[in-house]
């Protein structure tokens, strides 16, 4: 990871996080994040910059996706202020839903606002151990995935996610950096294959198409590409 990506390791934005705490004149997503908590409202916080406001339609799309799944165990990686868990678990009230963000801003809104899902405040690294096991991970806006190609450390959080998959099945909605670029957004679906246990876990991008990944020099070199049902494309590679 080059000195420019550091800033977005888990255990960095942890600090980041304790550190902006409260803080409503924060930027970036900590001070939506107080903003929101401090008011109890979405209204003047600036969230719809960091997060998934319009929750529902996009969950709506990953029904689509994720039909073939039983999902008894869903977790929300990145959860921010748990809209999106809101929504998988109005969408899946059968599967246990739980929502891990590193903020405590975003956490406390989450629970108060939330409660048929469960949230955690906590970085979630290559040495995490959540306790659960999940049928699904849903990785939506979570940084060492969106925001740097860096393929080692992405291979070492894949590896130990992997721990607590029942059914091996992550999905990614911005992979913008190492995997897909914006701003044009479609669904694509991607599956490293990972040694450790030889099954392929599904994940979804929702960015520009592969191709798009090629011209614009993006390092792709471990991954393939090949055409799936209903003119998606699946990504692969082994990890």
């Amino acid at each position: 990871m080059s000195t420019d990506d550091e800033w977005m390791r888990p255990d960095r934005l942890a600090q980041a996080a304790a550190a902006e705490c409260g803080n409503l004149s924060a930027g970036g997503d900590f001070g939506s994040y107080a903003r929101a908590n401090s008011t109890g409202s979405l209204a003047g916080s600036g969230i719809e910059s960091h997060n998934l406001v319009f929750a529902d339609a996009r969950v709506a799309l990953y029904e689509q996706i994720w039909r073939v799944l039983r999902l008894n165990a869903i977790a929300d990686i990145g959860c921010g202020l748990g809209l999106t868990s809101a929504a998988l678990a109005r969408k899946f009230p059968a599967a246990r839903v739980h929502g891990y963000e590193l903020s405590p801003d975003a956490v406390e809104f989450a629970r108060r606002s939330f409660p048929q899902a469960t949230f955690e405040c906590r970085a979630i690294g290559k040495d995490s151990v959540l306790g659960p096991r999940f049928d699904l991970i849903l990785c939506q806006e979570f940084y060492p995935f969106t925001r740097t190609a860096d393929l080692a450390l992405q291979t070492d959080i894949l590896q130990g996610l992997c721990a607590i998959w029942r059914m091996a099945a992550v999905s990614s909605s911005s992979c913008r950096n190492a995997i897909t670029t914006p701003p044009s957004w479609s669904i694509w679906t991607v599956s490293p294959a990972l040694p450790s246990n030889g099954r392929s876990c599904p994940m979804t991008g929702c960015s520009a198409p592969c191709r798009s990944c090629l011209w614009r020099g993006w390092p792709l070199s471990s991954w393939n590409w090949r055409r799936v049902c209903h003119g998606t494309s699946t990504l692969s590679s082994r990890l």
